[in-house]
């Protein structure tokens, strides 16, 4: 066992402060091996936060160097599926930002999202602007763009998660190659706008973000993390909330990434799609742990993170992102030949000691019970808890094995079709025409 330093918090939002526990209330994870609870990754992740700070500072004093934009390199991407009486905030910012990028946006939506209601949004933010506003509406496309992978349809996994982020994420990807786009932006629907206090992803700093990749071309993704309204997994959020150190890793909701034929996809079914995306890129990159880097915080729209139906559709995701981000932090790009059931077994070990402390140290006694039994608290982080460990009934060490070898071959696939879209589509494509290319088969 080694002896982990707590942090103290007692509400999520509260900002934290290091402090050493007595000897008895320290608490105890498993350590040693390479399948260990971590709270952070920071070795795999280049902080460029203070750089971005002088950069930005430079290019406020000095506007006529404002010109590392959008424009000509890509676009922005943003998947929504909410009604825009929930989103309509977060359009008007960007249309502005489009508007100073000069670069298209383009929603791909489904469910309640109405394209009419966006382009009018951005339309009254940016009159007189230029923006190209492209609507992908995912119910047309045809049913052969999308690749059939074979992680997409594992049993175990597809049933944990009916949204279609996922897809529409890696449609954005092969829309982005399809256009020729160097770059390619993308943002969620509930992402605040640097005028809200937390947050520094702005215009100017995404042009700094593009000066530090157009001069590093060993950074792959780069990245906003919401910190303030932290992006936790269920289980995330009850570490921070009982005092365990939590850092926030990179998410999609602001991810801007370099478009090739050797970038990963966001795999169906799962959560932490984008996770996974990060590690399959990194993992294909001559220097992984370079490819990957954080140049700012934002903000995600504040929500009750304590959902017995979310604990349990996260836990699959959970053990299989920090598992392999793991193995990719101990081992780069050859960790593919670890995923074996020996580790995974280690994993789901790890992971239960950990789900086990957060009750402990949240009800001050292990407090556990059947699924199906009267719950022993009306507490929902315990209650989530439990959830989250019920799930853990119907997990085998073999199960997530399979899954992440299906994952890794799925990666052949998904470069071939990424090879046949550069082979087959001329730079000079216009973002106006994807909608009705996308109609059309794909082949």
């Amino acid at each position: 066992m080694r002896t982990l330093t707590v942090i103290m918090s007692t509400q999520i939002n509260e900002k934290i402060v290091p402090e050493k526990l007595p000897l008895e209330t320290t608490v105890e994870l498993p350590g040693c091996s390479k399948a260990e609870y971590r709270f952070d990754h920071l070795s795999i992740l280049t902080d460029l936060s203070r750089e971005s700070q002088v950069g930005l500072s430079k290019l406020r004093g000095n506007p006529a160097t404002w010109n590392t934009v959008l424009c000509n390199l890509g676009g922005i991407v943003v998947p929504t599926s909410r009604d825009i009486s929930l989103t309509s905030t977060t359009w008007r910012w960007l249309a502005r930002l489009a508007t100073i990028h000069r670069c298209p946006i383009i929603s791909i939506s489904s469910r309640e999202a109405n394209p009419a209601d966006i382009t009018r949004i951005v339309k009254d933010e940016s009159p007189g602007s230029h923006v190209s506003m492209i609507h992908v509406n995912l119910e047309e496309v045809d049913s052969s763009w999308q690749p059939s992978f074979e992680s997409s349809e594992d049993k175990f996994v597809s049933s944990t998660r009916t949204n279609d982020v996922a897809w529409k994420r890696t449609l954005g990807q092969m829309i982005a190659l399809c256009l020729g786009w160097d770059y390619l932006l993308f943002l969620d629907d509930d992402i605040a706008s640097v005028d809200d206090v937390g947050s520094n992803f702005s215009a100017l700093n995404l042009m700094f973000a593009l000066r530090a990749m157009e001069d590093d071309q060993n950074i792959q993704i780069m990245g906003w993390p919401a910190v303030e309204f932290a992006d936790h997994s269920v289980v995330g959020h009850a570490c921070c909330l009982v005092g365990l150190p939590q850092n926030v890793f990179l998410g999609a909701g602001t991810l801007l990434l370099r478009v090739t034929n050797s970038m990963s996809f966001f795999p169906q079914g799962i959560y932490n799609e984008d996770l996974l995306m990060m590690i399959g890129t990194a993992a294909r990159t001559p220097k992984p742990y370079q490819a990957l880097a954080q140049v700012g915080t934002t903000l995600q729209a504040p929500f009750d993170p304590f959902s017995d139906l979310r604990a349990r559709s996260e836990e699959v995701g959970e053990l299989l992102g920090e598992g392999l981000l793991n193995l990719l932090e101990d081992h780069g790009g050859d960790f593919c030949y670890m995923m074996g059931s020996h580790y995974w077994k280690q994993a789901i070990s790890h992971r239960k000691d950990l789900i086990r402390t957060v009750i402990k140290k949240r009800a001050g006694r292990l407090l556990i019970w059947n699924e199906g039994d009267p719950p022993l608290s009306d507490d929902p982080v315990v209650q989530c808890m439990n959830s989250a460990l019920w799930v853990h009934k119907n997990i085998t060490a073999e199960d997530l094995s399979k899954y992440a070898d299906k994952w890794w071959r799925d990666h052949q696939q998904w470069r071939t079709r990424l090879l046949y879209i550069q082979s087959h589509t001329s730079k000079l494509s216009h973002e106006a025409n994807i909608a009705n290319r996308l109609k059309q088969p794909f082949y």
